[in-house]
């Protein structure tokens, strides 16, 4: 294509299915399997972008280019700790199969819960006292 200069495509077809993937590249000097490879960690980055998206990543419009710093820090260890939360549960067999992230922040939220309302009730405070622990206002 003399527009477009040299590229590289690999087709991947799947027998039985009709699963095909295609992979283009100017990187024209490279194996199949260095094409695969960068294609395959071009896919985990997507994945991570895309689920960071869905805990807040990028929903924000900042001031200053710090806070913007320390927000993107904030959401990738959020991200790390509960990927690396959800593969444990399946490591041992709490669940049968990796959940997404979106799952293992409901997961998270409910275990929360669960443990704030157990300690307010070993307080024995009064309930206008409870009440003023959880006023967020």
């Amino acid at each position: 294509m003399p527009k477009m200069s040299y590229f590289s495509i690999v087709i991947n077809v799947k027998a039985g299915t009709r699963d095909v993937h295609f992979l283009c590249t100017d990187l024209v000097g490279c194996s199949v399997e260095e094409i695969v490879g960068h294609g395959l960690e071009r896919h985990r980055i997507e994945d991570f972008y895309k689920e960071a998206k869905a805990l807040g990543f990028g929903e924000y419009r900042f001031r200053a280019s710090e806070a913007a710093l320390i927000h993107a820090h904030l959401v990738t260890l959020a991200y790390t700790l509960l990927d690396v939360l959800r593969r444990r549960l399946l490591r041992y067999s709490i669940v049968k199969c990796l959940p997404t992230i979106g799952t293992m922040v409901e997961w998270a939220r409910k275990k929360a819960m669960y443990l704030f309302i157990h300690k307010v009730r070993e307080l024995n405070l009064p309930i206008k006292s409870i009440l003023r622990l959880i006023d967020t206002s």
